[in-house]
């Protein structure tokens, strides 16, 4: 089930000045929130099967030399179970950054928990992925910040600011191009809480949940 080209949505990734390599994680947030609007995980894309809907969105940025990705997240629930990169962090209480350099061949996943668990991959499709290199790995900072409330509708919210090195791209000397054509989509996912649920914010077309669908990533534009 291929996406609808008409279904593409667009979303620019604005520079900003480089974070303080200490910057607590309401800062960063706090710096994006001033130029990169949020930008809702909104599409429900089996809502047969998953229809549960928590609150999730993100904002996407650039310094010049890394991506600046952050996420604000509100749910009934969250679990942090995975301790280890590259580990089965979908499983948590999970948010997802798939990027395509060039808007074509291959692209990569980020995939972080609430409390920093990442799995980061490169390939084709979701077979034959390559896994990053350690030092990819430990040069992606990742904050977070969990709070679990007692209430009726939420009880628990969570954020999360992804600093990714353009280095940690480890198949690409990539730069910010205007034009290039990059693509990408960001997602919510839970697969082991009470309420599974899988959200996207380009809409996804396929008869199960499937976030490895490059044919149906978003237009990602890079300011100058």
């Amino acid at each position: 089930m291929p996406c609808p080209p008409r279904q593409r949505k667009r979303v620019e990734a604005p520079r900003v000045p480089s974070l303080a390599g200490e910057a607590p994680l309401s800062a960063g947030i706090e710096a994006l929130a001033r130029v990169a609007p949020a930008v809702a995980l909104a599409e429900v894309n089996w809502p047969d099967a998953y229809p549960y809907r928590p609150r999730a969105r993100f904002r996407i940025a650039h310094d010049g030399a890394s991506l600046l990705v952050a996420f604000e997240v509100e749910e009934r629930c969250s679990r942090a179970s995975e301790t280890r990169d590259n580990g089965r962090v979908w499983e948590d209480s999970c948010v997802e950054f798939f990027f395509q350099p060039g808007g074509e061949g291959g692209y990569y996943n980020f995939e972080c928990n609430a409390t920093g668990a990442l799995l980061c991959a490169y390939g084709l499709d979701r077979h034959d992925r390559v896994a990053a290199p350690l030092e990819a790995l430990a040069s992606i900072r990742r904050q977070s910040r969990l709070e679990v409330e007692r209430r009726a509708e939420t009880s628990s919210r969570w954020s999360l600011l992804l600093t990714i090195p353009f280095t940690a791209l480890f198949r690409h000397r990539f730069t910010p191009r205007a034009g290039a054509g990059d693509r990408a989509n960001f997602y919510k996912c839970g697969d082991l809480l009470p309420v599974p649920h899988f959200l996207s914010w380009n809409p996804v077309s396929s008869g199960t949940p499937d976030f490895h669908r490059p044919d149906c990533f978003g237009l990602l534009t890079f300011q100058p």
